[in-house]
């Protein structure tokens, strides 16, 4: 297979692993990520939600192993950095972040592993939840606008907040230190959210 690239001509390593996960699926009708395997549709709990769902738990796991730190740059009192002693900082890309700040916020974990599935270049990430609302938007995802229509690898965005949909009233979500070093996917009451993205490539 040779090495896809955006429309830029840039090569990205999540949109290689995306490529080789879809092409795994046409040929067997599995996703084949990070070493384990997941039938769209048949994810953990029965859910679906393919790629976006074991980047999301594979991700999480590591951060929580590892103990990530929450940090914004308006804390609100939840910022950890200064607690912790350590410099303020957000890596662009989770392979950056194991060898640079161990630190992450709830758009930056999302932009993460929708660069890792192949949805967003390493240019297109953001800390900022408003900001990827913004962007995934602009990039033509389904609008979802009742939490009872949520399936398995949406994108759930509230009010300065945003997490992955894990399925079965579950989400994953980095929106404090306990969320982040915290088993997940956790139990959630998601019907104050504002709306919510689904994957272009996702069916309904």
């Amino acid at each position: 297979m040779a090495k896809p690239t955006t429309s830029k001509g840039t090569y990205l390593v999540g949109l290689e692993n995306r490529r080789k996960s879809e092409w795994t699926l046409f040929q067997t009708g599995y996703y084949d990520r990070i070493n384990q395997q997941y039938q769209e549709g048949t994810a953990e709990g029965g859910a679906g939600g393919g790629s976006i769902i074991s980047i999301a738990d594979n991700m999480h796991k590591y951060m929580e192993a590892n103990n990530y730190g929450y940090c914004v740059k308006t804390n609100g009192g939840l910022d950890e950095c200064r607690k912790r002693g350590e410099a303020h900082g957000l890596n662009i890309t989770f392979a950056a972040s194991k060898n640079g700040s161990h630190h992450t916020c709830c758009a930056t974990y999302v932009s993460w592993v929708l660069q890792e599935a192949g949805y967003l270049t390493d240019s297109e990430h953001t800390d900022s939840a408003r900001a990827l609302n913004s962007k995934l938007m602009s990039k033509g995802w389904q609008v979802i606008t009742k939490s009872n229509q949520l399936q398995a690898g949406d994108i759930i965005y509230y009010s300065g907040h945003i997490e992955i949909y894990a399925g079965n009233g579950k989400v994953y979500g980095t929106g404090s230190g306990e969320r982040i070093r915290g088993a997940s996917p956790y139990n959630k009451n998601t019907s104050s959210m504002i709306r919510a993205f689904r994957a272009p490539n996702k069916s309904n």
